[in-house]
């Protein structure tokens, strides 16, 4: 029986391109980098980037891709797939992690937009990835976006990671980028907190007074939450299409003194005149014994949710973030 002939030339194998790759990984990059034998293509985004791959590999990290050729669902076999409702370069993420278990993520936007698409291709791991480097990254600016995501996702971990930044970093959250792109169901959620890291409870006024110049809203107007989210109150009771009324009922105008709030109070559309004039005088009689209603709604607390320094470092401890 003859040999069977070496299709290389065994003096120009050097020059095959995996040659110089001794192990699987290496062999993998090469493999994605090339895209050489691919035998699948996406149409991925609004301007439909054309993504090639190779199904086997792609079907051995996802059984959404396995169903996908090789299971159930009616999926043309030589036809390109339409991604449209993913960003190219976030897909492109994606099948970048299945052949190199890799990821090179630089934005909390790109973060989350490949989350989804790791739980929508059910990649467990490249979705602890994702979670991962939002924990790693959070701060002040960001935190608001983060804080909905982990909502919306059911994240314990992560959420209780938010919320202890909004507690210990409340100055800088709330005059943040981040806090004025909020909805508004997590400013209330901010003002549902028995303490925060601020100066005073006037912080907190001066931070909703600019939130509703930024978002245009005035008490005749209303910002709808976005669909699926609810804003719930202290006691996890939901309330319906949150407005910015709901977020002024929960500020503390009780704990103010009446030369600071008199002149946050003129000219401002937030605050029926009818309502700022009884505040005002509410907080003006405060320290008397006359027994002045604050208007319905309104919150009657006085007590200060701000932080002393022992305070804040017992709860940084708690958390071993000190």
């Amino acid at each position: 029986m003859n040999p069977i002939a070496s299709p290389v030339n065994l003096a120009d194998s050097h020059s095959w391109r995996q040659c110089s790759n001794r192990d699987i990984k290496s062999r993998m990059v090469q493999l994605h980098d090339t895209g050489a034998r691919s035998d699948c293509e996406f149409w991925v985004g609004s301007d439909y980037d054309e993504i090639v791959g190779h199904k086997l590999v792609l079907s051995l990290a996802s059984p959404v891709f396995e169903s996908m050729w090789y299971g159930s669902v009616d999926q043309p076999k030589d036809e390109p797939i339409c991604v449209p409702d993913t960003r190219a370069h976030v897909f492109k993420m994606l099948i970048k992690y299945i052949y190199t278990d890799a990821v090179d993520i630089e934005s909390i936007d790109d973060t989350i937009d490949l989350y989804y698409e790791a739980e929508k291709y059910l990649l467990p791991g490249l979705a602890d990835q994702c979670t991962d480097y939002l924990e790693r990254n959070l701060e002040a600016d960001n935190v608001c976006k983060i804080f909905e995501f982990a909502v919306k996702n059911q994240l314990p971990n992560l959420k209780d990671m938010c919320i202890n930044t909004i507690r210990c970093q409340t100055k800088y959250v709330i005059t943040s980028e981040g806090f004025l792109a909020a909805d508004l169901s997590t400013i209330i959620f901010i003002l549902d907190q028995d303490w925060l890291n601020i100066d005073s409870e006037m912080d907190l006024f001066k931070a909703i007074k600019l939130y509703a110049l930024e978002n245009n809203l005035s008490r005749k107007e209303r910002l709808q939450p976005k669909k699926g989210d609810k804003e719930v109150d202290s006691n996890n009771n939901e309330i319906e299409n949150p407005t910015i009324l709901h977020a002024l009922h929960r500020i503390r105008f009780l704990n103010m003194e009446p030369s600071e709030l008199a002149p946050e109070l003129i000219k401002t559309n937030i605050l029926l005149d009818s309502e700022a004039l009884t505040i005002l005088v509410c907080v003006e009689m405060k320290s008397c014994e006359h027994n002045l209603e604050m208007p319905e709604g309104f919150s009657d607390v006085s007590t200060s949710r701000v932080f002393e320094s022992e305070s804040i470092l017992m709860f940084l401890k708690s958390f071993n973030l000190h």
